[in-house]
């Protein structure tokens, strides 16, 4: 639980119920170890603005085999 956004709901007077649950993790079928899933940075490429450039440079490329070019 965490415990600061609880506090702030408390504060609000917007929380209902508040405990604490323990639940399983999925794990490796192979090792036997958690599998979890962790927040990341991402970031992402606004491929509208460059994709006539690449459609350009494409062409220049030699592909192998040729098919992969389209």
């Amino acid at each position: 639980m965490d415990r600061k956004i609880v506090e702030f709901l408390e504060k609000q007077n917007k929380i209902f119920n508040k405990k604490n649950l323990r639940h399983s993790y999925p794990t490796c079928w192979r090792c036997d170890t958690p599998l979890l899933n962790y927040a990341t940075k991402t970031w992402f490429i606004a491929v509208e603005k460059v994709k006539d450039k690449l459609l350009k440079n494409n062409k220049k490329i030699n592909w192998t085999p040729k098919h992969l070019q389209e």
